[in-house]
């Protein structure tokens, strides 16, 4: 039990100063029912569940009472929960008059949401139709209006840039330097790409043919991190459509030949040469106003709309010519003004800008996506759940994962089921799209905590373990789930569908189990031998050079499957307990993608406290294995809703598979993709703390549930 105990030292140590309180604690999962038999000295008075079905019940002696009545009995609540559900709860009982704390003894709060009342939300995409219905001539910008990048800034294509040309000279300092020189020798103060890299040449003492490769490889880079913001491109097609005088006015170093494959990607390959204002080919630029000046003398006759993002060049400068605008904000400004407001300013790389930029292509493609919801991204699909929410995690878990494959020589992963089930082809699409398939092999194993602890059960010692594993539900359950042995109908047991607490019965549990224990043994002796013929005859027995692969956290599997097959294995983890505090530290070697090096047990990862998502998500399409039958397939338990809506897993994977695509072609292979993404973790946490709006449909697609622990199920929120 040691490796619950850690929890309970916690709750013991935040809520020292309060065993004199009466407590109410909310939640009635595993993680309170391990909890209880080790603070029986504190004075808790009742327990809270959402289920309105459970109050009544007494569990572990303690009676589960509504909110109301624990406004009368408690003096406190306290949040006893997965961490990802911490928030959620908490709003849920956010106005009940008891302070509320989170089991780590944090107090409860909800965070600031001013961002719901930025006026820019208030504007609608038809309230701008009908603006460009009232006028003339419609000017459109470009950049961050028609088509936006994928990064949050246009200075981060050049560290990009830099990371990609791997040159021997602070490259995105230089060609800001060579941007700077070129506009000051030209006589209009307007530089042209060519301008800027002759310069480059200048300071850098390159010669015409470096500079021109240097140049078509910004080019090249440029286009592909463009993407059309498609609503803004179709006003711009309805305008046209219903004879209004159609402008593109852009302040940019590109030249027409240079943009003219940026307007194909928009769809806009039709636009006329002589309707593409650029500055560095006009000599004027809308930011000093000298191209709004030129452009009003040109329309003086008609009333002009111009539609852009920048506060100064699209908004203030042509007012004074008679230019009505409207301000469309860009990707960067709604990330920056959205409820994921606080993960721009942490961007300290460009991986970091790459990672959010893309995310911000996916959400803010519409500039009008955040009125509904005012301020906040509403995900509509299955697949943008997948590429929002879990696409950078999984990544960055497989970069890592290939990276310290390659570096201790590994040569076959073993991807533990069910968490494994998505993990093992898409590492082998990963490798193939990177040109490396088949390099390191990756193997699906048939696992479960219920198969292996029973197929490696041989001591008295073992025989406790399994027992004393935490499950809540019917003792004629219990018997079955955990050690498949079936009570007939009329079996002397009298107290058969009554609940047990394997955690905290003990030795009445031993008793009760006493009269099957000849049973128990010899189903473990079958399993055993039915499970050692299954992985000799898939080729998944261990052999030198596998690692094993799995979600999280103690390394029960591993150290289980060590013993069953006597191989010394190391295991990969997206978090896991590396301290000494792990009854398996000394028996197993682990590695963590997610650890933060002065968190061993990573407690302050979010991946780890936001991970029921995570472990909802990597399942397979059939429920928990249970064992291996005679015939060598797979026995497991019905399907539950998290196989019922199994679909909709499979399209957020493919989700995944376009983020983990996209990523490559931007970042690469060498695995910095992989290993420098500090926001990463912040990034998924902040999506699952109220960071978005999710369709039902999606939601109806996760769910928590355990069938070692019990037999409840639970739909996860946002």
């Amino acid at each position: 039990m040691d490796k619950y105990q850690a929890e309970i030292d916690r709750f013991r140590e935040a809520f020292l100063g309060r065993r004199d309180k009466r407590i109410a604690i909310y939640g009635l999962g595993r993680r309170t029912m391990t909890l209880l038999p080790g603070i029986a000295d504190f004075q808790v008075v009742g327990l809270l569940d959402r289920e309105s079905s459970s109050r009544g019940k007494v569990l572990c002696g303690i009676p589960v009472i509504s909110l109301e009545e624990a406004e009368r009995a408690a003096d406190l609540i306290v949040i006893s929960a997965d961490p990802t559900n911490y928030e959620t709860i908490y709003r849920r009982i956010a106005h009940t008059r008891l302070p509320v704390f989170y089991a780590t003894g944090e107090r409860a709060a909800l965070p600031q949401e001013d961002y719901r009342y930025d006026p820019l939300w208030g504007r609608t995409e038809e309230m701008l139709r009908r603006e460009i219905e009232a006028h003339d001539t419609i000017s459109f910008d470009f950049f961050d209006t028609l088509a936006m990048r994928r990064v949050l800034a246009p200075t981060d294509v050049f560290r990009l840039l830099a990371r990609r040309l791997d040159a021997d000279f602070d490259f995105a300092a230089v060609r800001q330097q060579a941007a700077a020189d070129a506009a000051r020798m030209s006589a209009a103060g307007e530089a042209t790409l060519s301008d800027i890299y002759a310069a480059l040449g200048r300071l850098q003492g390159l010669d015409d043919a470096a500079c021109d490769a240097l140049r078509e490889t910004e080019l090249a880079l440029e286009y592909e991190l463009c993407v059309p913001r498609k609503p803004v491109v179709s006003l711009l097609k309805q305008a046209q459509c219903t004879g209004k005088n159609v402008f593109i006015l852009s302040d940019t170093y590109f030249t027409w030949q240079e943009m003219k494959p940026f307007l194909a990607k928009c769809g806009l390959e039709d636009m006329p040469h002589e309707r593409v204002l650029l500055s560095a080919e006009c000599g004027k630029s809308k930011e000093s106003g000298a191209l709004w000046q030129a452009f009003s003398s040109l329309h003086s006759s008609e009333k002009i709309l111009h539609i852009g993002d920048s506060v100064h060049a699209d908004e203030t400068m042509p007012r004074p010519f008679g230019i009505d605008t409207w301000r469309i904000p860009s990707a960067p400004a709604m990330f920056s003004h959205s409820s994921l407001a606080m993960l721009p300013p942490q961007a300290r790389s460009a991986e970091d800008s790459v990672r959010l930029g893309m995310l911000a292509a996916r959400m803010f493609e519409d500039p009008f996506a955040l009125h509904v919801a005012k301020g906040k991204p509403i995900i509509r699909t299955a697949r943008d759940f997948g590429y929002l929410v879990f696409g950078g995690v999984v990544s960055r878990f497989l970069l890592w994962l290939r990276a310290l494959a390659k570096a201790r020589a590994w040569k076959r992963c073993l991807f533990f089921a069910r968490d494994g089930y998505f993990l093992h082809s898409d590492f082998a699409k990963m490798q193939a799209f990177m040109g490396e398939a088949g390099s390191i092999e990756s193997a699906y194993v048939p696992i479960s905590r219920r198969l292996i602890c029973l197929a490696a059960m041989q001591t008295e010692a073992d025989f406790r373990r399994v027992a004393f594993f935490p499950y809540v539900g019917s003792f004629r359950q219990y018997l079955f789930s955990r050690f498949g042995v079936v009570l007939p109908d009329d079996a002397q047991e009298s107290r058969q569908d009554e609940d047990v607490n394997a955690a905290r019965d003990g030795g009445m549990l031993l008793a009760r189990l006493a009269p099957y224990r000849d049973a128990i043994w010899a189903q473990a002796k079958k399993e055993r031998k039915q499970y050692i013929a299954f992985l000799r005859e898939k080729d998944l027995f261990p052999r030198a050079g596998d690692v094993v692969v799995d979600f999280a956290f103690y390394g029960t599997n591993q150290y289980e499957f060590q013993r069953l097959t006597g191989a010394a294995l190391e295991g990969c983890y997206f978090s896991a307990a590396l301290s000494e505090q792990n009854p398996y530290h000394g028996a197993c070697v682990l590695h963590a993608c997610f650890n933060d090096s002065h968190d061993p047990d990573g407690m302050r990862s979010p991946v780890k406290n936001k991970g029921a998502f995570l472990e909802s998500f990597l399942t397979a399409p059939y429920g928990m294995i249970r064992a291996i039958d005679s015939d060598g397939a797979l026995v497991t338990e019905m399907p539950k809703r998290n196989q019922i809506h199994f679909a909709v897993k499979e399209e957020a994977n493919e989700g995944v598979m376009d983020f983990l695509r996209e990523e490559f072609s931007l970042l690469g292979a060498d695995g910095r993709a992989g290993t420098e993404a500090p926001l990463v973790g912040e990034t998924y946490a902040a999506f699952l703390s109220q960071g978005a709006e999710v369709a039902p449909t999606v939601l109806d697609g996760f769910y928590f549930d355990n069938d070692m622990a019990g037999s409840r199920e639970m739909p996860l929120e946002v």
